[in-house]
């Protein structure tokens, strides 16, 4: 059974169920379901479908989604910390205060999203396609956008640092954009 999956993963998460297990599910579609009250950390949903899923304030560190489908998802106030995310598809999903650190999301298909007040640092989108893509007040830094598709993508009111993109395929940014320090001779400012 599913539910009873999660329930005793996340005891044994919190530490209330000696008998170790994991969580594993590989292939699968999950309709209409609601994970915020359980713990997803280094659990693996290898090409797993999800539609109308709700993961709030759901601990996702470690967690490997690749090869995964979201549609229609919300995840809200998400710890994704050195989480495998890579050839994920989400769409037309809102993706708010999520804190990923050290992630991967190479090759994913990112279309019709807003993130919101999200923290990237240190994660690679590296190949990824990015559709009607919105990130809104987020902090990214350290990120590849390398090799990555834009198409309506904008970053407002996000501070970004020491993001990479490739020269030719940039997004618009409206906000603040620090790509690093910048040295200026004061001799040449005089003049």
């Amino acid at each position: 059974n599913f539910e009873e999956n999660l329930i005793n993963y996340t005891a044994y998460s919190n530490g209330d169920l000696e008998k170790k297990c994991n969580l594993q599910y590989e292939d699968e579609t999950i309709i209409s379901f609601d994970f915020s009250k359980y713990d997803l950390n280094n659990s693996y949903f290898g090409g797993v479908t999800f539609e109308k899923c709700v993961f709030s304030n759901v601990y996702l560190s470690g967690s490997n989604f690749g090869g995964s489908f979201l549609k229609d998802c919300i995840l809200e106030n998400n710890d994704n910390r050195k989480s495998i995310w890579d050839d994920i598809m989400i769409d037309n999903s809102k993706i708010s205060e999520m804190d990923a650190f050290k992630s991967s999301f190479m090759y994913g298909k990112f279309h019709n999203i807003q993130f919101v007040r999200c923290n990237f640092e240190f994660n690679n989108f590296d190949g990824s396609e990015f559709m009607n893509v919105s990130f809104i007040d987020c902090n990214v830094n350290c990120v590849d956008f390398s090799k990555c598709k834009f198409s309506n993508v904008i970053f407002s009111g996000c501070k970004l640092e020491n993001v990479k993109f490739d020269e030719n395929n940039k997004p618009k940014y409206y906000g603040r954009f620090n790509q690093g320090v910048v040295t200026l001779n004061l001799v040449d400012i005089a003049f």
